[in-house]
């Protein structure tokens, strides 16, 4: 895969590229000794040139055209991936809060990150989320209202759903 600047990898382990093909470990492995590689672990680094012949051997483009476009997340899957978690863990109620780091660090791609944050800012302006104000920190729990959107997205994201 190439970086943001367009530059191709110099450098790639047999699991990273066996992942990639979407393979095991130990298929890439033996396809990679047929093509005439000396390889013996998952752990084996290929350099350079190197690569191109590895992912031809095991099926890929060598670099392909372009970097596929990146998947983004639409309202609905943000603000379940979100407040999913919450709800499982039983965050509801001031006493039953959690950091708002925790909203937003895991589970959201890196792109969306910042839209996520301000997802959360929309949430406890309209009384979505519950916001503890003693704590020292940011601390935030989830409302009844809360709830209802939540559970609002998961039949929205189930009715598109194929």
């Amino acid at each position: 895969m190439a970086d943001a600047a367009g530059n191709k990898p110099n450098r790639a382990k047999v699991r990273s590229l066996a992942a990639e093909a979407k393979v095991p470990v130990e298929d890439a492995l033996i396809a990679l000794q047929l093509a005439d590689f000396d390889v013996r672990h998952g752990n084996d680094t290929l350099v350079g040139s190197e690569i191109r012949r590895a992912r031809e051997a095991l099926g890929m483009r060598a670099w392909g055209s372009e970097p596929p476009p990146i998947e983004r997340l639409g309202r609905d899957a943000l603000l379940v991936r979100m407040l999913r978690p919450m709800a499982a863990m039983g965050k509801f109620g001031p006493e039953h809060h959690t950091h708002v780091v925790h909203l937003y660090a895991k589970g959201i791609p890196d792109d969306q990150k910042g839209e996520a944050r301000a997802l959360v800012d929309e949430l406890l302006r309209d009384g979505s989320l519950g916001e503890k104000q003693n704590v020292g920190q940011r601390h935030v729990w989830l409302t009844n209202k809360g709830r209802a959107v939540l559970d609002a997205a998961l039949l929205r994201l189930d009715k598109e759903s194929p």
